[in-house]
């Protein structure tokens, strides 16, 4: 992170200071109450310095890269050539500002920080700071999990207080490779973050509703849906956004009620242009 390029020497240059003041009983505490001061400012503005530092020097993808994530995501794919050129800047700058732990992951190769990412600049949580912020760590782990919050094997799992969200590879991978057989685990996570941090208002389906909504969008039943993330409940919200981020086509033809009232969520900035695609 480009801020810590100016806090460890400081905060070195504070050390040595310190260790050769003492020794030649010379310490000016005013040259020590601005370093310290300097280096709480440079944590508690972290964020900014890091943001400003990559709006100036953001990588670009190359052409092939930006082909290969169109061909695999379809709301990439439904996105006009200038919002595309939007989405490939604001994803290569979130790549760089958020933080990936690897749990027994031999490698965090970049198209898998792809994978996390993509979802959250498509539902326009990179703009949104507040949302973020809070969200700036990712846990990944090779296969599905088990943790200390959810005692039963699961895929996706997001902890508010720690700002952590928490994937497999393995079902990342094959949601990227055939999205037509498996479920997204990171756009349904960013979608129930967006449903939460901007307190989208949820939809009452009952269960036979739910399933069938299931059954016509994601050719699947509302339990294989379940049975396949590992949660006890699933949120019919975030699956409705979900379809109006990558399945377009299928729910304005079977919901479209519900396609009315929830795209606007995911493109809050471009209602004329979706309008334009009805």
């Amino acid at each position: 992170m480009p801020y810590r390029f100016i806090l460890i020497p400081l905060l070195a240059l504070t050390a040595v200071y310190f260790w050769y003041g003492l020794s030649q009983d010379s310490l000016n505490p005013y040259v020590i109450l601005i370093m310290v001061v300097t280096a709480v400012a440079l944590f508690i503005f972290k964020h900014q310095i890091n943001d400003y530092f990559y709006q100036i020097k953001t990588p670009e993808f190359s052409e092939q890269e930006k082909l290969f994530l169109i061909d695999r995501y379809t709301f990439i794919k439904n996105l006009s050539s200038e919002e595309q050129a939007i989405f490939f800047e604001e994803l290569s700058r979130a790549c760089l500002l958020h933080e990936f732990i690897p749990m027994n992951v031999s490698k965090m190769y970049e198209e898998l920080k792809w994978m996390v990412l993509a979802p959250a600049v498509r539902l326009h949580v990179f703009k949104e700071k507040a949302i973020w912020r809070r969200y700036q760590r990712t846990v990944i782990y090779p296969h599905p999990f088990i943790t200390p919050n959810v005692q039963q094997v699961h895929i996706l799992e997001r902890d508010r207080e720690d700002g952590v969200l928490i994937l497999s590879e393995e079902q990342l991978r094959a949601s990227f490779w055939d999205s037509n057989k498996y479920l997204n685990p990171s756009l349904y996570l960013w979608c129930q973050i967006c449903i939460e941090e901007k307190t989208i208002p949820e939809t009452n389906f009952d269960a036979a509703a739910l399933d069938q909504f299931c059954k016509l969008i994601y050719n699947q039943s509302a339990d294989q849906i379940r049975n396949y993330f590992g949660f006890m409940e699933l949120s019919a919200t975030a699956l409705i956004l979900m379809a109006c981020t990558s399945q377009e086509e299928e729910i304005k033809m079977h919901f479209e009620s519900l396609w009315n009232q929830y795209h606007l969520f995911i493109n809050p900035t471009n209602h004329g242009t979706n309008e334009g695609r009805s």
